[in-house]
């Protein structure tokens, strides 16, 4: 990794404070703008379609940084969700080779302990993890509006 983007790693690190979110899509808006804000002279661009290698999968990268470094989020809810991410950052790391992954870390739903484990697993991969403390809100429930919700006047 070269030392421009260790350091564009290590301000997000020490800087960047997380609105508390629902998902990814509500993540996203807090490092972007904190991005460009701290980086103006950068092309940032955010969830941008790419192929992998063998050109069977695509995917949208979260944000592309000077179209070199990759930022991928995750908001960690679970283990199952950190295992199946690496699969997804390996993928990635084959065409963009300096990628990183921004968790944001809930402790109500795991502890630092299993966080840990998976930030050592990327690194065992050459990829490092920006761990940011937040909060993971309850998604919004979608009402089902059913014949029984409607009015109805049966004749």
């Amino acid at each position: 990794y070269d030392s421009e983007f260790l350091e564009i790693i290590h301000t997000i690190q020490s800087e960047l404070e997380p609105e508390p979110c629902r998902d990814e899509k509500e993540l996203q808006g807090n490092p972007k703008t904190f991005l460009t804000t701290k980086y103006p002279e950068k092309s940032i661009e955010r969830e941008i379609q790419v192929y992998t290698v063998s050109d069977t999968s695509k995917g949208k990268i979260d944000f592309l940084i000077d179209d070199k470094y990759v930022i991928e989020l995750k908001l960690v809810r679970d283990s199952h969700t950190l295992q199946g991410f690496l699969g997804q950052l390996l993928g990635y790391q084959k065409v963009y080779p300096q990628i990183a992954a921004l968790l944001l870390f809930d402790d109500t739903k795991m502890n630092e302990k299993q966080i840990n484990h998976y930030v050592g697993e990327y690194n065992e991969y050459g990829i490092p993890s920006i761990v940011l403390n937040g909060r993971i809100t309850k998604k919004r429930k979608t009402k089902f509006a059913g014949a029984m919700d409607a009015d109805w006047k049966w004749i």
